[in-house]
């Protein structure tokens, strides 16, 4: 039986860089036409918070929820988005180390 491919190895081959939530997010307001002060609004939150999220921060499960709720996005993929893009980056830290 083949092994499974890590995800730093389907990157290299598909040539796609798996994305944070809150890069989708950021994504999903521009289609949307949407600023990150009217998304703040819109999900009761800082405009700092949002922000935050679009630049790389972690995604809280009530930030999760309030999305959810505010633009009908699933939590589930959202946190799916954040658990495969912390897996790339420690895999692309563990095949750093090993090349050392």
């Amino acid at each position: 039986m083949d092994r499974e491919l890590t995800l730093s190895e389907l990157t290299q081959l598909t040539n796609v860089t798996p994305r944070n939530a809150g890069l989708f997010l950021a994504d999903f307001l521009t289609r949307k036409s949407l600023s990150e002060n009217q998304a703040a609004q819109t999900l009761g939150c800082a405009a700092s918070t949002v922000n935050r999220l679009v630049k790389g921060g972690d995604l809280t499960a009530d930030m999760a929820a309030k999305i959810h709720r505010a633009f009908g996005l699933s939590i589930k993929m959202l946190f799916n988005l954040e658990a495969d893009y912390k897996t790339y980056q420690a895999e692309e830290k563990l095949k750093g180390h090993q090349a050392a």
